[in-house]
């Protein structure tokens, strides 16, 4: 997660997905400013500082927001956003059209997709804060800029891990909620703490990451998100560096020699299509190009869940960089429940 899709690509199956996943509408009241240098960038506040207003932070596209009081009417534009506002202690008056976690937001009105926000429906709910989201609508900041006049946009996301700490602590420290950021902050920390005592020592399997449709895959690089998940869990991953190519900032293409020649151990997929359509996993497993990697031969090719290691990085993050330990180390001592979901709707 931003940065990751600012076109269509190939066909709809991934083109929508992806879309939905990272960014790039094209139509939408012709913004086209692309910059996310930002990204992790948020300053971070101590866990008990006291909220003084106005304050002045700095959000994940390195923009100085100013919060005049303390929020009470939060809008948030991406389910990304949703779930870290809720995981930080606050709530949300409104939501994008595929917002479902946690559940009590699906009867929130709505006010549009994250890829195209309905700016006249925001301003209808009269926010004093909204919630943008860097890693997939930095492109629309103009467009909240002259739509929502006055209203601070405070850009959150997270390009890898730790940006979902510091996205937490940022939120918290704006609806003044400093304790219950902290807490989901640490659930992160504490994560990532078992995952590196879980792998220390071990040999790194040779890992290929896949995203994209079953006839025309991208590679994950160690920049994108997955590859920084699957990193810190322990992946050597085959693709490291080698320079990005297509659209996809963080992904790359390798022609099947090198991944043949690479030989993964353990190939993990994300699926990008339309709902009921195959799954890349399924895909690479009956190619018979694919049939002498060592991946293939012993059955450790996995289809991972969409929407946490590609659509909405968000704390349940946490839980995902275990399962991708087990994943890459089973019978090692995390239970992995990575559940393989094949299909991407909008966010």
């Amino acid at each position: 997660m931003h940065r990751r899709v600012l076109i269509l690509l190939t066909a709809f199956a991934l083109g929508a997905a992806l879309l939905a996943a990272c960014g790039g509408d094209d139509d939408n009241g012709g913004a086209n400013a692309t910059a996310t240098a930002g990204i992790g960038s948020a300053s971070s506040p101590t866990a008990t500082a006291a909220a003084v207003y106005p304050m002045t932070v700095k959000d994940m596209l390195g923009k100085d927001v100013t919060i005049k009081a303390q929020p009470q009417r939060i809008v948030a534009a991406s389910p990304s956003a949703i779930e870290l506002l809720y995981a930080a202690g606050g709530k949300a008056v409104a939501r994008t059209t595929t917002a479902k976690i946690p559940a009590e937001v699906t009867s929130l009105p709505d006010i549009g997709t994250a890829e195209k926000p309905a700016y006249e429906r925001i301003v209808q709910q009269n926010p004093d804060l909204v919630l943008a989201d860097a890693s997939l609508q930095a492109q629309f900041a103009p467009n909240f800029a002259s739509s929502l006049a006055g209203v601070p946009v405070l850009f959150v996301g997270a390009q890898k891990y730790d940006d979902i700490a510091t996205s937490l602590q940022l939120i918290g420290k704006v609806i003044n909620n400093p304790e219950k950021a902290a807490s989901a902050v640490k659930a992160m920390e504490d994560a990532k703490t078992q995952v590196k005592n879980l792998v220390s020592g071990k040999t790194a399997p040779r890992t290929l990451i896949l995203i994209g449709a079953p006839n025309d895959p991208f590679v994950a690089l160690t920049d994108s998100f997955i590859g920084n998940l699957a990193g810190l869990a322990g992946a050597k991953n085959v693709a490291a560096g080698e320079p990005q190519s297509g659209p996809l900032p963080g992904y790359t293409k390798l022609s099947l020699e090198k991944i043949v020649a690479a030989d993964p151990e353990v190939i993990l997929t994300i699926t990008a299509g339309p709902p009921g359509g195959p799954s890349l996993a399924d895909g690479i497993k009956s190619n018979a190009a694919y049939a002498t990697l060592s991946a293939v031969k012993n059955g450790r090719v996995r289809d991972l869940d969409v929407e946490v290691y590609l659509q909405s990085p968000s704390p349940r993050a946490a839980q995902g960089l275990k399962d991708l330990a087990a994943l890459l180390f089973p019978g090692a001592g995390a239970s992995a429940t990575a559940a393989a979901t094949p299909t991407a709707t909008p966010r």
